[in-house]
């Protein structure tokens, strides 16, 4: 074989590999087959978090009226006790609200606990999508657990309301 041959035979192999990494390079790359460490921590940490969400209106109702009536027993506290060691040992000399203020405070504790008890529940959508962490929004799914009616409220009458079609889902 001449050296002329032999020297086509390798520009043409050349021109061939060339041809052949341009196609490879210019396919679609798979996903990484797996995970790095972090990348598996932060995925368990946000599964962590979306499995701690409330699973239903019911159980939102209930984690929400412990929050309130802590929040609220504090308030109370402060106001009938005159705020002793309030932060860091601080003290007011024996000031306090008088009983009138006391007796409002506690009716609006009462009120406003029974508010949230009572009131409506909706699951917001929107609001789920924004909060769901990025790395498993595609696993969160939204929910399928609607009402019928666009506003149901539980029992609860809401006078001079009609149903709106645009905001979130009820529960």
């Amino acid at each position: 074989m001449s050296d002329e041959e032999e020297q086509r035979r390798r520009d043409e192999r050349s021109r061939a590999d060339r041809e052949w990494e341009a196609r490879m390079m210019s396919l679609p790359r798979p996903a990484p087959l797996c995970c790095t460490s972090q990348e598996r921590k932060e995925i368990e940490t946000a599964k962590a978090l979306v499995a701690s969400w409330p699973k239903s209106a019911a159980a939102f109702r209930e984690r929400a009226a412990g929050r309130v009536d802590t929040l609220l027993q504090f308030v109370k506290a402060h106001c009938t006790d005159g705020m002793p060691g309030a932060w860091a040992g601080e003290q007011y000399g024996g000031y306090r609200f008088d009983d009138a203020t006391v007796a409002r405070v506690n009716a609006l504790s009462d009120e406003l606990l029974e508010i949230v008890k009572a009131g409506g529940v909706v699951l917001d959508i929107e609001l789920r999508k924004k909060q769901t962490p990025a790395c498993i929004a595609e696993e969160v799914p939204e929910s399928d657990a609607y009402a019928e009616s666009p506003i149901q409220y539980g029992g609860n009458v809401v006078p001079f309301r009609k149903p709106c079609h645009l905001g979130p889902k009820p529960l």
